[in-house]
């Protein structure tokens, strides 16, 4: 378990080398082709989620009922398998040695990480972004989506994910973003997300001591890959490093 204030903290394994963004994509495409190929064969136009590892049909969800959002066997949405793309790609996740510290987790992908025996892995809630009892520099890799868009003060939540998260290490801070609107705007009272991000969210999470990348779903992913496991190419996913 990560080390929590006032415990002794140690750094038990290597922090992952930053990772430029595109750098899976043509191993993504090549994975694809074969299994596009063997998934027609067996189970005809059917998706494959990448969270749970099953083929099955994808459900319209959400407002305007996006085609193939929700996966019929785990539930996991667009943005769900797109970090998880990401992140098994990068880390191996399967059997690499990592402290993961996840906010809000969707049932689907708390699921998968605590099948992996190498991994430590942590999950808290929102109201912990005031202030994280654990020590600096704890984590590999720390996730939270679609999560700040709800938090009153986000400077102090994103100085927090920035102290536990370990030199060199990967933080995943996707929010929902409104492509038409070049700053972000804050909401009025009673609305269901305090703030509508807009284009200088990058910008953002650079001034909160992040190096940072908004990269928009269609430059990580070939249509290939987008279309097999039905992501959302209107999405973008913020992948954040510490220095």
């Amino acid at each position: 378990m990560a080390a929590k204030r006032g415990t002794s903290a140690h750094a038990d394994v290597d922090s992952p080398k930053n990772v430029i963004v595109t750098d899976f994509k043509d191993a993504l495409d090549n994975n694809m082709i074969l299994i596009n190929s063997v998934s027609k064969a067996l189970f005809g136009e059917k998706k494959y989620c990448p969270v749970c590892e099953k083929h099955g049909k994808f459900e319209e969800f959400g407002e305007g009922k996006r085609p193939n959002a929700k996966c019929a066997v785990c539930s996991s949405l667009e943005r769900d398998r797109s970090y998880w793309l990401y992140l098994s790609s990068i880390f191996a996740l399967e059997r690499t040695k990592l402290s993961v510290l996840h906010f809000v987790p969707e049932a689907c992908t708390r699921k998968r990480f605590l099948q992996f025996k190498e991994i430590n892995y942590e999950v808290t809630d929102s109201d912990s972004l005031s202030g994280l009892p654990y020590e600096n520099n704890s984590f590999d890799i720390v996730i939270c989506n679609y999560v700040l868009q709800r938090i009153p003060d986000e400077k102090k939540a994103l100085s927090e994910i920035l102290r536990v998260l370990k030199t060199g290490g990967t933080a995943v801070l996707s929010v929902p973003m409104n492509n038409n609107f070049e700053t972000t705007i804050e909401n009025k009272a009673g609305s269901s997300s305090l703030r509508t991000y807009g284009n200088d969210y990058e910008k953002r999470l650079s001034d909160s001591g992040f190096t940072a990348k908004v990269v928009p779903i269609m430059d990580m992913f070939s249509d290939l890959v987008m279309n097999a496991h039905g992501l959302n190419k209107n999405e973008r996913i913020a992948i954040c490093w510490k220095k």
